[in-house]
C-alpha cells in the first residue's frame, strides 16, 4: 500500500465504545458505515498473523467485538498500551484494511516487534472526512 506511514503509538488511555451486536447493515467494517466512529476487533489467524508474506484471503480470523461511540453502557475497548499505527485518509474496504493491515505486520517483523495476534480497526470523521486506522498490538520490546 503506497504512502503508508507505520508509526509506533502508546496509548495511554483506553478508547471506549458501546458493544454492537450484529454488524451495521451486515457490511465489513468500513463499508458504507454511518457518519459515526467505530471500532472492530478481530483476533488474526495463528498462521498468518506473524508471516512476513501472509495470504491475504486468510489473514483475519473471527470477530471478537465491534462497537461504536455512544452510552458506554456495555462497553468494548482498544485498550491502553504500545501498539504499531497506520491510518488512511478514506474508508476503506476489507481488501484495503487487510492490505494496510499486511503492511504493518511487515514493518513490525522487520523491526523486530513482538507482535500480538489481534487487530483492532476503528473508522472515525475528522473534520468532516472519513479516516481508516488500524492498532496492531506490540509486546514488549523490539527483539535485539
Amino acid at each position: 500500500m503506497e504512502d503508508l506511514n507505520t508509526r509506533n503509538l502508546n496509548l495511554l488511555a483506553p478508547l471506549r465504545y458501546t458493544r454492537q451486536d450484529a454488524p451495521p447493515d451486515g457490511l465489513f467494517p468500513g463499508e458504507g458505515l454511518p457518519p459515526e466512529e467505530w471500532v472492530f476487533c478481530f483476533d488474526l489467524d495463528r498462521n498468518q498473523a506473524q508471516a512476513f508474506e501472509p495470504e491475504g484471503e486468510n489473514y483475519l480470523g473471527n470477530l471478537v467485538f465491534q462497537g461504536k461511540t455512544g452510552n458506554l453502557v456495555q462497553m468494548v475497548e482498544i485498550p491502553a498500551g504500545k501498539y504499531l499505527f497506520a491510518q488512511k485518509r478514506s474508508l476503506l474496504g476489507r481488501q484495503d484494511i487487510i492490505s494496510m493491515a499486511i503492511e504493518v505486520q511487515k514493518d513490525g517483523l522487520w523491526e523486530r516487534w513482538t507482535l500480538n495476534n489481534r487487530l483492532y480497526i476503528r473508522f472515525l470523521y475528522e473534520d468532516e472526512a472519513p479516516v481508516s486506522q488500524i492498532f496492531r498490538p506490540v509486546e514488549g520490546d523490539m527483539i535485539l
